[in-house]
């Protein structure tokens, strides 16, 4: 993507973002890299919001599965009103390395960890398949 007049009449500044994929058997890597293309300084961030089928197996109940993060995340998350940010950080529901989850904890949206302790994190029930994501470069 690269900036012009319909990017530019909400975000003014020239830039080029790319997006790319590698798919391996066990892996699915995500790169991002945004270049300022412009002569003045390109404020800017990007962010990640992956989604999965939850419960990943449609006999165990939702409220099997939990996000166990590498590292303990302690700092408050950011939360969501009508599709914007709220403007202070609320307390974190992550106790420990562990996000239980259950339907409640997302009717104000997502739960947005801005400066996440951990680079990895496991979407799991106690039995079945799981997910493992982790990430780099994102500060």
């Amino acid at each position: 993507l690269t900036d012009d007049a319909e990017t530019r009449s909400h975000y003014p500044f020239a830039f080029r973002l790319a997006i790319g994929y590698e798919l391996t058997p066990r892996q699915l890597g995500v790169t991002f890299e945004i270049a300022n293309t412009g002569d003045e300084p390109l404020p800017a961030s990007i962010g990640a919001h992956p989604a999965f089928n939850w419960p990943l197996l449609p006999e165990l109940p939702k409220e099997a599965y939990r996000l166990t993060f590498v590292d303990s995340e302690q700092a408050p998350v950011r939360r969501l009103k009508d599709g914007l940010l709220l403007p202070d950080p609320q307390p974190t529901p992550i106790e420990g390395k562990t996000l239980a989850l259950y339907e409640k904890l997302f009717d104000d949206d997502a739960v947005i960890l801005d400066r996440p302790a951990s680079t990895s994190v496991r979407y799991a029930a106690a039995r079945g398949p799981a997910i493992e994501m982790s990430w780099r470069g994102f500060n």
